[in-house]
């Protein structure tokens, strides 16, 4: 009997004890269809050794940066140049030329980089892709044919790379009171020469919105205009490189970094003189 009445007296502790931590933050369980589910859920077991006290806390894996973090757009000088020309018949017209520098083909990611900015999904042209032919010893030739060039319509270098500039170029017509339309359709030429003693190693390629179009050492640029603007059009300009023991900074280096275009208008002449720079990745 005495054994009941002790019992009795500790069933109060115990009920007293079991208020207690249910008030300090015990789970409560919840009856749901016969499934007890908590209102904070208890941690997964776990077989990690716990930090030292004082630690710093791990940053929970929604708040650590992504492992493909994006990386920043390569910072060039572009290179712009707006000039105006009139033609036989009185059109005034705004011509811009947006360069990059020179950047070797086989930079492929600067390269690669700098062409989605200006190439408008076009793919940009390997060493294979001008029209050349390929013989032993790294020789290339091609024949370009454009009559009206004032040089350049052959190349023919030994290479092993090129420098590349890619770049757009825009078109508007001024004229007063003399507006292109579809009904009423005009049209310019201008041309990026390279006056070099070897304008043989250098090779364009014009991205019009229907086709493509090869030049040698004279980019021609022929705008069909239905109305005042037309482009920007992109386009790459490529001359050859060399490097062999002979020349470890490559044989037409210097060449390429003195040589200025010429920017020719219709019926106007040499616009502008421009020289670019070689851009080292």
């Amino acid at each position: 009997m005495k054994r009941n009445i002790n019992t009795f007296k500790v069933l109060p502790v115990c009920l007293s004890f079991v208020l207690l931590f249910g008030a300090c933050g015990m789970p409560r369980f919840v009856s749901k269809d016969a499934t007890y589910t908590s209102e904070r859920p208890l941690a997964p077991e776990t077989t990690e050794t716990p930090p030292p006290e004082g630690s710093r806390p791990a940053v929970p894996e929604s708040e650590a940066p992504p492992e493909d973090s994006a990386v920043p757009a390569v910072q060039i000088d572009w290179k712009t140049v707006t000039c105006e020309c009139t033609d036989n018949e009185g059109y005034t017209f705004e011509i811009t030329v947006k360069l990059s520098p020179w950047i070797l083909q086989s930079n492929t990611a600067l390269i690669g980089s700098v062409w989605d900015t200006v190439g408008q999904g076009n793919p940009l042209p390997g060493l294979k892709n001008f029209g050349l032919k390929e013989f032993t010893g790294n020789a290339y030739l091609g024949e370009f044919s454009d009559a009206l060039a004032a040089n350049g319509t052959r190349f023919a270098a030994t290479m092993n790379d090129m420098y590349y500039i890619v770049g757009t170029v825009s078109v508007r017509n001024k004229t007063e009171g003399w507006s292109f339309t579809a009904d009423n359709p005009g049209s310019t030429r201008l041309e990026l020469r390279w006056p070099s003693s070897s304008p043989t190693k250098v090779v364009s390629k014009v991205f019009y919105s229907a086709e493509t179009r090869i030049y040698g050492g004279t980019m021609r640029v022929t705008p069909s205009m239905s109305s005042d603007r037309w482009g920007p059009v992109p386009f790459v300009i490529a001359h050859a490189e060399l490097f062999n023991p002979n020349n470890p900074n490559g044989e037409y280096r210097e060449e390429v970094e003195t040589t200025e275009f010429q920017l020719v208008g219709n019926y106007s002449g040499i616009l502008e003189y421009i020289s670019v720079a070689i851009m080292d990745g």
